[in-house]
């Protein structure tokens, strides 16, 4: 479709809504017919850094900046009545090509075990259909909650032994993992440890890990930073910015980020959207304190999702952030 016949439908939405202003369009006929062809049309053109996708909101500005960047009738001439058309193309969303994903240990545990082969196999089937739905080079931080976390040991143990330990334990789950995504089609998959482990996997070197992501392997990486005092939501901060990741997804027990807590506190609030100083300003917990400020440094997103939700990654990658929290 040309872009002579995106502006003809355009005109003649013009022309329909204008007779008709305060009354609903039949969503089923004019909804459906127009925004498939803007879709179709604005897909079409070359060089555009927005990906286009529809979801349900009221008419604002972004499709009046969509309707005059196809060189159509200047913004300021169409006139659309608030509420006559209940999907609107969201234009403003840059393309997400790398990205970092943290999975929580609890992940890979079921009801009776703490490790599952069947949910490693679970995890490795979708992370292999979102690469394949939207080509995304993409690098997973793992955690080993399943299995053990070095602030479980008592006082009596010292935590820089138990830390270790909580590094092991993510390893492990980095090895499962890797051994499902090999087994369930991803045979080029690396796991790349920051405790050198040479006969089960690469270290961590970061110029590697940068090669593997230009050559659309999935990275697995784990073992933490490979020091004591610093958590997994440390080195996904350190290792997003050091294999220049856009964005951050953190997988977590909640669909987003809350005033309160919304297991104990039914009438907590969810934030949709977050800066990072409204999030130090309000103590909201996102990530411990050091990682959270390595992102804020780094000027990297965050996108914080309920990790049921693991399938809907695709989602997330074409620009749809609507159920969970973006920090930016």
């Amino acid at each position: 479709m040309d872009i002579p016949y995106l502006q003809k439908t355009i005109f003649l939405t013009h022309r329909i809504t204008s007779l008709i202003p305060t009354i609903y369009v039949a969503k089923t006929i004019l909804n459906f017919y127009i925004f498939t062809c803007l879709i179709q049309g604005f897909n079409q053109l070359k060089n555009s850094r927005y990906r286009c996708r529809v979801t349900p909101c009221k008419i604002t500005t972004p499709y009046l900046y969509l309707l005059n960047i196809c060189r159509v009738t200047p913004c300021n001439t169409i006139k659309l009545t608030f509420g006559i058309l209940d999907n609107i193309i969201s234009y403003n969303m840059p393309k997400i090509k790398r990205a970092i994903l943290k999975l929580s240990g609890e992940l890979f545990q079921n009801n009776n075990d703490h490790i599952s082969f069947d949910q490693y196999d679970n995890v490795a089937k979708q992370l292999i259909d979102i690469q394949k739905q939207t080509k995304i080079q993409m690098a997973i931080v793992v955690g080993g909650g399943n299995i053990f976390r070095g602030r479980q040991a008592n006082k009596n143990v010292d935590h820089n032994e138990a830390d270790s330990m909580g590094m092991m334990a993510t390893i492990i789950n980095g090895i499962g993992l890797r051994e499902a995504l090999v087994r369930n089609g991803a045979p080029n998959t690396r796991l790349m440890t920051s405790i050198n482990l040479h006969q089960i996997a690469e270290p961590y070197i970061r110029n590697k890990g940068r090669h593997h992501l230009d050559n659309d392997r999935l990275v697995i990486i784990s073992g933490g930073l490979g020091m004591p005092s610093f958590s997994t939501d440390s080195a996904v901060a350190q290792f997003a910015s050091e294999l220049q990741s856009e964005i951050i997804f953190k997988a977590s027990t909640i669909d987003g980020v809350y005033d309160s807590d919304p297991k104990k506190n039914l009438n907590a609030k969810k934030y949709s959207k977050l800066t990072y100083q409204q999030t130090l300003d309000q103590r909201l917990e996102v990530m411990d304190r050091t990682a959270f400020a390595m992102c804020e440094k780094s000027e990297i997103p965050i996108f914080v999702f309920d990790i049921k939700d693991l399938h809907r990654l695709t989602d997330i990658i074409k620009g749809d952030y609507s159920f969970g929290t973006l920090i930016n």
